[in-house]
């Protein structure tokens, strides 16, 4: 749970799956809604308007923003 000064604390899960002895977090759950479910629907809406190739599009231009951004800090 994440306590928080000006409001109610936020129940939070972490979904973890290890493989010898690494561990990666493959899922987080916030007040029940899950990451990874929330962004597959996203990722399905997206093909279904743009195809597979308009989300490969819209993945890279993310990626490459978030590259210029760490590279800029």
């Amino acid at each position: 749970r994440i306590d928080r000064p000006s409001g109610p604390p936020i129940v939070t899960h972490w979904r973890v799956r290890g493989s010898g002895d690494e561990q990666r977090i493959i899922d987080v759950v916030i007040e029940g809604i899950s990451m990874a479910v929330t962004q597959r629907a996203e990722f399905k809406s997206v093909v279904k308007r743009h195809g597979i190739d308009g989300l490969i599009q819209i993945l890279d231009a993310q990626s490459n923003k978030l590259s210029a951004t760490a590279a800029a800090n």
